[in-house]
Order: C-alpha cells, then sequence, then structure tokens
C-alpha cells in the first residue's frame, strides 16, 4: 500500500514539474518537451495533463509550441484531450472554441486542428452527444464550404451516426443545409440508412433559407417509394400518439368520470407535418409548417422528449386568485397597461402538470392588440409548453426537474427572470418563421413585466447551449439563477 501510495505521489509531481516547466520556463526547448511529453500523458488518459495544456493554450504565443498538443492523433476515446473539441456550453469544459476566436492561426495550423478535430468524430462514429456538437462547432468555424460539407456528407450515409449532434450546430450556415437537401434529392438511395431522420429533422428545424426547398425541391422530385416512406414514418408517429394517450383517457374517465359524463377524445387525422408536404402537390406553396403540438414543438427545439402527461384545458371563468396575483402585479409595475403572459392569459401548474388557458383574457386581449384570438391563443400556449418542457421534459438519460427545485429558481419569487427567459426564448425559436405569430408575439411582448422581456438578449445563442446549461441546473452544477445563466452566456 505504501509503495502505491508514494507512486502516486511521485506521479502528482512529475505532473506539477511539467506544469511548472511547460508555463513559467523561458526556456523554448524545455518548453517544447514538456508539451510534448504531457500531450502523450493526456492521450493515455491523465485528465490534470489535459487541464495543464489547457492552460498553456490560453497563454502561450509560440505558434511552434502552441500547436504542438494537436500534431499527436488521438487513438482512443479515453484521450482526455476530447474535452478539447467538446460543446463549450459545458460549465467546466475545456474547449478550444473561446481560444480559436481570439488567436489568429495560420492556415497551416487550421489543417491541423481540423485533422485532429475529425479524428475524434470518427472515434466516437459520430454519435457522442458531447464531443460531437463541439467538434462540428470548431470545423464549421475553421473549415472552408465543400470540405465542411464534404465531411458532413460522409457521415450522413453512416447508420451510427446521431443526426442531431451533426447537423444542429450548422444552423448558421445555410449553404451546408441547402447543399444536403439537393443532395437528398439527387441521390436518395445513398442516404438510405439515414433517410427518414435526415428528412424528418429538417422539418422539426424550420429555417427561412431551408424550409420551402425541403418542399419545392425535395419533396415534389422525391421517388414514389421515398414519398410512401415519409408518409409511413408520420402516420406511425400519429398512430403511437393515439395510443399512448388513449389508454390513460380511458383510465382517468373510468376513475373520476362524473354521473353521465360522455368521453370525449379528438383523434388527429394525420400528421400536421404531412398536411403541409402534400399541400406542395396541390399547388398551396407556403414557408410556413403548420402547427404541430406547442408541446411537442418546444421539447425538440430544446432537444428533449415528454414522457409525462400534461393536461391543457381552456376556461372562461378565470379565478378569483389570478385577478388578485394580476392587480399585485400591476400595482408593484405601476402599469396598469399591462398585459402579462402568466395568471392572466394562461398558467402552468406543475404539481398538477397542467396548462390553463384564460380564454375571457385571450379575447379581450386580442382586441386591445388588434390580432386574432386563435393567433393569440397559439402564443400564450407555446409559452405555458415551455413551463413545462422545461419541467418535464427529459434528457438522454431520462431525468426530468424535480418538481421543488423547478419551483425555486431564483429563490422562488414570482415572476422568476429565469423561468420567464426560458419560456420567451423557446417561444420565440418556435414561432419566429412563421409571420402571424411572430408578429402577436412581438406586439404582446410590449406589454409584459420586465421579467418577460429579457430574451431579446439571447436570441444568438444556439438552443445546444441553452440546452446544456439547463441540465447543468438541473443536476445542480450550475446555480437555478438568472443572474448565472446571463453571467455565463454575456
Amino acid at each position: 500500500m505504501l509503495s502505491l501510495r508514494n507512486e502516486g505521489v511521485l506521479s502528482m509531481n512529475e505532473i506539477n514539474y511539467l506544469r511548472d516547466k511547460l508555463l513559467n520556463n523561458p526556456d523554448k526547448g524545455e518548453r517544447l518537451k514538456a508539451v510534448e511529453e504531457l500531450t502523450k500523458m493526456a492521450s493515455e488518459g491523465n485528465k490534470e495533463s489535459a487541464k495543464i495544456i489547457y492552460e498553456m493554450l490560453n497563454k502561450e504565443d509560440d505558434p511552434e509550441i502552441w500547436i504542438k498538443p494537436f500534431e499527436v492523433p488521438p487513438e482512443s476515446e479515453k484521450d482526455e484531450r476530447k474535452y478539447f473539441v467538446e460543446d463549450e456550453s459545458n460549465f467546466y469544459s475545456l474547449s478550444i472554441m473561446p481560444i480559436l476566436r481570439k488567436k489568429n492561426i495560420s492556415n497551416d495550423q487550421k489543417t491541423i486542428i481540423i485533422k485532429f478535430t475529425k479524428s475524434f468524430i470518427e472515434l466516437c462514429e459520430a454519435h457522442d452527444w458531447v464531443i460531437v456538437p463541439g467538434a462540428m462547432t470548431i470545423l464549421s468555424y475553421l473549415t472552408d464550404e465543400d470540405d465542411l460539407f464534404n465531411f458532413v456528407d460522409l457521415w450522413l450515409k453512416k447508420e451510427t451516426t446521431n443526426i442531431n449532434y451533426i447537423l444542429s450546430p450548422l444552423k448558421h450556415h445555410p449553404e451546408i443545409l441547402q447543399r444536403i437537401i439537393l443532395a437528398l434529392r439527387d441521390n436518395p438511395d445513398e442516404y438510405k440508412l439515414k433517410f427518414l431522420e435526415i428528412f424528418d429533422w429538417f422539418l422539426i428545424n424550420p429555417l427561412p433559407d431551408t424550409t420551402e426547398i425541403i418542399g419545392k425541391e425535395l419533396w415534389l422530385n422525391l421517388p414514389s417509394r421515398y414519398k410512401e416512406l415519409v408518409r409511413f414514418y408520420y402516420n406511425k408517429k400519429i398512430i403511437d400518439h393515439i395510443y399512448e394517450h388513449l389508454f390513460d383517457e380511458l383510465e382517468h374517465y373510468s376513475r373520476d368520470r362524473e354521473f353521465g359524463e360522455i368521453l370525449t377524445i379528438t383523434l388527429p387525422t394525420k400528421h400536421p407535418y404531412l398536411e403541409w408536404l402534400e399541400g406542395f402537390e396541390r399547388g398551396a406553396v407556403t414557408s410556413s409548417i403548420t402547427p404541430y403540438s406547442a408541446l411537442q414543438m418546444v421539447a425538440e427545439k430544446i432537444g428533449l422528449y415528454l414522457k409525462d402527461e400534461v393536461k391543457q384545458i381552456e376556461t372562461n371563468k378565470p379565478s378569483h386568485i389570478t385577478r388578485r396575483r394580476l392587480e399585485r402585479e400591476l400595482q408593484r409595475e405601476e402599469d396598469g397597461e399591462l398585459i402579462p403572459i402568466d395568471k392572466y392569459l394562461g398558467e402552468y401548474f406543475p404539481d398538477d402538470q397542467l396548462v390553463r388557458l384564460y380564454m375571457t383574457e385571450i379575447r379581450n386581449s386580442a382586441k386591445r392588440l388588434n390580432v386574432s384570438v386563435e393567433v393569440l391563443r397559439r402564443v400564450v400556449e407555446f409559452h405555458e409548453s415551455a413551463h413545462a418542457i422545461i419541467h418535464l421534459g427529459r434528457d438522454a438519460e431520462g431525468k426530468n426537474f424535480n418538481t421543488g427545485a423547478f419551483k425555486m429558481v431564483d429563490g422562488g419569487i414570482d415572476p422568476s427572470p429565469l423561468h420567464e427567459t426560458l419560456a420567451q426564448l423557446l417561444t420565440y425559436h418556435c414561432i419566429k418563421d412563421i409571420p402571424e405569430l411572430i408578429e402577436c408575439f412581438e406586439k404582446l411582448n410590449k406589454f409584459q413585466p420586465n421579467a418577460y422581456r429579457n430574451w431579446k438578449n439571447f436570441t444568438h445563442i444556439p438552443l445546444e447551449r441553452i440546452r446544456n446549461i439547463l441540465i447543468g441546473i438541473r443536476q445542480g452544477r450550475i446555480e437555478a439563477s438568472f443572474d448565472m445563466f446571463e453571467r455565463i452566456l454575456i
């Protein structure tokens, strides 16, 4: 036992010696030897070595020393340099992305870093949720359009690839996404292993530069067998949705029904994505995908999935509590013209997993804003659905937000600036490409209390980054407050 302990001390002493040698020694030759040794140790799984190298990357000016850690290609997933290409939004990230933005690197250095980054995607076969999005962000920053397209195109054809991880970091590169759509159109058989996942990703993530091309160029020119595959895929989603909820409805009905009550279940007849696609065949060309379930759209935007049931009801009888709360809020804001979304137009009740829309107030407010009742109702539905997804949406490990912790965000103050920023931000991303909804949202925003107006400062932040911060908050790694959220992102 003693010898093992001494061996551990010697190892730590060696690391500290190398750290001092790399970061503080003025002799270039000694620093080169140190970085080579630390790179070898990091590649063999020593994380402390990777942290020391990262310190060097932040402060070293000599390009020959700075590039050394990237010249040794990774050979296994235990290589701790993988954290250099992870998503920069991870709280304890060693991502080199912030460093790359500050440094003026040469073309030769770019080539080395690109090769290094691609190697990690290849090692994990493009399905690691930490590595792939971060690595793709680096590649999209350093790589020219043709090389980036060819690399993405290669992985879109492989069975192991997680399509969301590969494509989501490219949302700011519409030229790449357009080329992918046209490649699907021209050679769908080459993408047969992942065709439906790629197609679905583009519909879940409608962008101004890609949405109409999906309909006009891809859908209208697809061979009939692929159209049938798409139809089957979305019809199956509808059937799965029906079966998932039908038994719950029957169970609740048999247990909770009042005498003489009739069970009414609304069953969708066609998936809204199919309705939109088939509209192109009828000549009804539109760049707005038919609205899907607000809960589903919010969940897909933030990269979570909904397993728990969320009920939604509409009522013409706003509660007395709602009116009393509204009066207090208006007095605090000293503005009788406010139209708060929560507790006036709608409300999410986390203990009951219930969304309630207050239709009397929605109708009255629609007149004030000069918008249709249905459009305003839809905007409010998205906002309250966003609260539900932040609470109940499950991550890759199947975990959601503990209800007690969810209610104590920002110390439990009401309204919570962080909750309202997230809800407004997700609402914006879901409706920003639907003209009538975003126009209503912007009008309504002018009449919101202060806590609801911070979202505009974060519209440029990728939702993948927002998601990672949210998961960090849920896990207790990040303080559950708007101040910390703002500090991380701005």
